[in-house]
């Protein structure tokens, strides 16, 4: 490799990020840096590509101002090249970053370097162990614990929040796993819904998934709608098209030719040329099995052209079977809504005629397994009355092991302090979060209010969908519930 490391960074902190250059450089450690490497009229996607594939590592820098629009997509090139040529990817949190930055699920796992009290020579030797995978003589390795000595189970679990990384143990597989697996690893190209509520585990699955195609030989494009997409992007469908498929060419290190008419003509319309682009400039250059994953496909549903871009796909589906070189492209689709809601014309949608992959919250038997991953924290009579109060949500249930098992709640103060929003509830954060989205959104507190009474659909079509999505209730046989007696005391107070 040419350089040490890649510096994703967000143009506002370039300061911040020139001075961390300046010591890392001083240590030894070359570079990847726009402002160095980028020369005078190069393609400015085509040199960050380019920077990628010649680093040995990526620093992710996250700052006061976020992720920058450039970043996301550097993020997204640096963590397909961490599955697949496992090159180690490194989050930075620079001084001035929130106290709990917004970081895409996938990148959440990864261990990362807390610059946040400053640059000093503590973080630079940290920095300087991820990129080189060797530890400075004579420093201690925080991921090595010495063998003599007793490890606390709280150094030994990773915080709770975000897509839980592939190899770990604190996964907890459930029936559906198996069946994604089986498919996606298969020669012919498939359709795959992940469907469940928020924070379930659809993207702990969806990383799997990605590590098992990759095994297979297959080549991955994962497309989170939620962060890969602005505002602005759904209020134009051409633009939207074209950030799609640009955005599929970065991911693949493809050449993006969205620009160019002899790629994307004004004479066809935006699903015509977007199957002629994935064929020609997608397909064709790859030349083998592609997997296309797409998180947070839901937020495509309030545009207006939705129901193309939705029938885009299921022409594809569709066409395996008649045009060879869709043959072996893979779709996996994650959603939290109810298909049907997503689009009203069947024989349009994608969703229908995909594979579904149901998840859905922890079991007894599932929460057993976790607590053993706990050191059993919880007693038998302890794990049912927790399950009675979270029904087995997955992000809740970790979270309150968690701070059992690392003595940061007794288990009577966590039942006793469960609805507090203030800083002594164990659920504090979570609930204080969609306590403002209520708050916040009239719509949203009356379907909310009338699922807790009624039992029942909120009448309002957009209420309810986003309580599906936002994982506060669940449907039924007879209408709806809340998802868990923790939701349903909390929001009926």
């Amino acid at each position: 490799m040419k350089f040490d490391t890649f510096l994703s960074y967000n143009s506002k902190d370039k300061s911040t990020v020139r001075d961390l250059r300046e010591q890392l450089t001083r240590r030894g450690i070359t570079t990847w840096f726009d402002e160095k490497q980028l020369p005078p009229g190069q393609l400015f996607q085509k040199a960050l590509e380019q920077g990628l594939e010649q680093a040995a590592s990526t620093l992710i820098c996250i700052g006061p101002s976020g992720i920058g629009n450039w970043q996301a997509h550097e993020i997204r090139v640096a963590l397909n090249r961490a599955v697949t040529a496992g090159v180690p990817v490194i989050p930075v949190l620079l001084p001035g970053a929130p106290r709990e930055p917004e970081l895409p699920a996938f990148l959440a796992e990864y261990h990362g370097v807390d610059l946040r009290e400053g640059i000093d020579e503590t973080g630079i030797d940290q920095l300087i162990s991820g990129i080189t995978r060797k530890h400075p003589e004579g420093a201690a390795d925080p991921a090595r614990p010495d063998p003599e000595l007793p490890r606390p189970v709280e150094s030994a679990l990773p915080t709770v929040g975000g897509a839980v990384a592939p190899g770990s143990p604190l996964y907890i597989e459930r029936k559906p796993d198996a069946t994604a697996h089986r498919l996606i690893a298969q020669p012919d190209g498939v359709t795959l819904t992940i469907r469940g509520p928020r924070q379930i585990g659809k993207s702990s699955l969806l990383q799997r998934l990605v590590a098992t195609a990759t095994t297979a030989g297959k080549q991955v494009a994962y497309i989170n709608v939620q962060s890969d997409f602005d505002a602005a992007n759904f209020e134009d469908a051409e633009g939207f098209y074209r950030r799609f498929f640009a955005l599929v060419a970065l991911l693949l290190d493809l050449e993006d030719r969205t620009n160019d008419p002899q790629a994307w003509s004004p004479k066809l319309s935006n699903n015509g040329n977007g199957n002629r682009y994935l064929r020609k400039h997608i397909l064709a250059p790859l030349d083998g099995p592609l997997v296309l994953a797409m998180d947070e496909v839901d937020r495509i549903s309030a545009a207006s052209f939705a129901t193309d871009f939705f029938g885009m796909l299921r022409g594809w589906h569709n066409d395996r079977g008649m045009k060879p070189e869709l043959k072996h492209l893979d779709l996996v689709l994650v959603i939290s809504t109810e298909p049907n809601a997503l689009i009203a014309s069947a024989h349009q949608s994608p969703f229908n005629v995909a594979t579904p992959i149901e998840l859905d919250d922890f079991d007894l038997a599932q929460l057993q397994r976790l607590n053993s991953l706990h050191a059993d924290c919880l007693a038998a009579a302890e794990l049912e009355r927790l399950q009675n109060l979270l029904n087995g949500h997955p992000y809740l249930t970790r979270s309150a092991l968690y701070h059992i098992a690392t003595g940061r709640h007794s288990v009577e103060d966590l039942f006793a302090n469960a609805l507090l929003a203030g800083p002594t509830g164990p659920f504090a954060d979570h609930l204080s979060r969609y306590q403002r989205y209520l708050a916040q959104d009239p719509v949203l507190s009356t379907a909310m209010a009338t699922v807790i009474k009624d039992r029942a659909r909120p009448q309002d079509p957009a209420g309810h969908r986003r309580l599906l999505w936002l994982g506060l209730i669940r449907e039924t046989a007879e209408g709806a519930e809340p998802r868990n007696r923790l939701y349903e005391d909390f929001f009926a107070r």
